[in-house]
């Protein structure tokens, strides 16, 4: 007779594909008509943004554009000129298990651009960009956890705990603002470029809410009324409430937001402001601790019983952590002092590395600077930073890591200029721990325990790394029965101890 077995339903969103997508990408480019001929190429940023992420059966779908800011000097010996060019993308993926239900994450980055002259009208444009992606299936696991009816047979039931994705929630939003220059600020004549970097702060969950805060900031380069190359950042901040109903308020989570375009409109009469229009998306992996009861174990004491066991994987929380590390490095220029017009920083790799007990955490850091010395002539200096942390971990574990930049400054020092980056890693790590559970039990009355010949009471000595539930299904008796003969009140007794085991009637 087969027993029906409890079943309790854990739903969880299963991480099944975990990549970076690579690719190179060229593009010519006519300078326009109304443009000076190019002398000397100073500067190239690009900007990726993704429109759209799209699973299928088996397959994953990018599409998205960059957005490029070239500045150049002319022929003719004239200003600072700025260029924008678009490069329209699209990229695939292949995984199994993928479907059109799957939860899609991707973030998107340029690794590097840069702009080649073939001739004065036109240059060749080559950028790398990565879009880190994470797809996550929804998942139904039925935990046996008992007999449905009980009296049948002796049941062994544990506990189990793990740390599971409860839910993937995201939100794309819009938000527009004004950019103001402070008092002390030129009027601005013309935008030569705008770098926009998006954060996320403040989050909390509140009543199956997910509630945050944040800011995009955007450092722009402008020519002044007065013809001078000057800087200023614009700090916009934002707030949204995003729907997360499986997250209980105690769950932990981490957040990211990822910039999907951006408009300007035309500078004001005075120069002074500019509106603008950001579009965003953001996304949040929730966890939480599930802790379960599981049949680990059966078995009759009239009767043969045959058992069928499954494994289950619960993974188990080892940190979830922020660790934060800085450096500093002098970029020499010789006798030259020379003032800093631009900063670009970047975060363009990550990538952890197993050394024996320890996790090596390591951040890839691209900064950019747009200088000027004593003459007026404005240079490109370029640095490529390495900025390294570590866990001690103890067998394998599954490590999930994001890097932000936190710092990123160029100050005048003698000889050249101090650069400072710092950058945060957010860690998860987690461990796989697997479960035996009953996964089908059959109870076969035609073939009646035998036990002829069996002394009313046995003498037994408590072994190490024994149980009673051991002792108690090896003797065809029960828990009860044996702390009933003993005396005993805790379902526990100590090696070397003797005990009388009763036969069960």
């Amino acid at each position: 007779m087969e027993l029906e077995l409890n079943r309790t339903a854990l739903p969880y969103h299963d991480l099944i594909f975990h990549t970076q997508v690579t690719r190179e990408e060229t593009m010519e480019m006519i300078v326009p008509d109304a443009y000076p001929d190019i002398s000397k190429l100073l500067d190239t940023s690009g900007i990726c943004c993704l429109n759209t992420r799209e699973a299928s059966e088996g397959t994953l779908s990018l599409a998205g554009r960059i957005r490029f800011s070239i500045l150049y000097l002319p022929e003719d010996g004239g200003e600072i000129n700025s260029l924008g060019a678009e490069l329209e993308f699209q990229c695939s993926a292949d995984q199994e298990g993928l479907t059109a239900e799957c939860s899609v994450v991707a973030i998107p980055r340029v690794l590097s651009a840069e702009t080649k002259a073939i001739n004065p009208r036109k240059m060749l444009i080559r950028v790398n960009y990565e879009i880190t992606v994470r797809a996550y299936r929804m998942e139904t696991m039925m935990i046996p956890s008992g007999v449905l009816e009980p009296g049948l047979v002796e049941e062994k039931q544990e506990e189990a705990e793990g740390y599971f994705a409860v839910a993937i929630p995201e939100k794309r939003f819009q938000f527009q603002d004004q950019l103001d220059l402070s008092g002390s600020q030129p009027a601005m004549a013309e935008i030569l470029r705008v770098q926009p970097d998006v954060s996320c702060g403040d989050a909390k969950l509140i009543g199956g809410k997910l509630v945050f805060k944040g800011e995009v900031l955007l450092r722009t380069l402008y020519r002044s009324v007065d013809h001078e190359i000057l800087a200023a950042e614009f700090v916009l901040p934002y707030s949204q409430i995003m729907d997360a109903p499986e997250a209980e308020e105690t769950a932990e989570f981490q957040m990211e937001a990822v910039l999907l375009n951006w408009t300007m409109g035309e500078l004001s009469g005075d120069g002074r402001s500019v509106a603008v229009e950001v579009d965003l998306y953001a996304y949040a992996e929730i966890r939480a601790r599930k802790r379960l009861p599981l049949l680990a174990d059966a078995y009759s004491v009239r009767c043969c019983v045959e058992t069928d066991f499954s494994t289950f994987v619960f993974p188990q929380l080892v940190e979830r952590n922020v660790r934060r590390e800085s450096k500093r490095e002098l970029l020499e220029t010789g006798e030259k002092d020379v003032s800093v017009l631009d900063l670009r920083c970047a975060v363009v790799q990550t990538s952890v590395v197993k050394n024996a007990e320890k996790l090596v955490f390591k951040a890839a850091v691209q900064a950019e600077l747009l200088c000027v010395d004593e003459t007026g002539t404005v240079e490109r200096l370029s640095r490529h930073l390495t900025l390294e942390s570590e866990a001690t971990v103890v067998g394998e574990v599954e490590a999930m890591v994001s890097c932000v930049l936190t710092e990123g400054t160029a100050l005048p020092a003698a000889n050249g200029v101090e650069l400072r980056v710092g950058v945060a890693f957010q860690t998860l790590l987690l461990r796989r721990e697997e479960r035996l559970c009953i996964s089908a039990l059959e109870l076969d009355e035609s073939k009646a325990l035998n036990q002829d010949g069996r002394p009313s009471i046995v003498l037994r000595q408590m072994i190490d790394g024994e149980t009673l539930w051991d002792i108690a299904k090896a003797y065809a008796t029960t828990i009860g029965e044996i702390q009933q003969a003993n005396g005993m009140e805790e379902e526990s007794a100590e090696p070397g101890q003797l005990l009388l085991i009763p036969h069960k009637r």
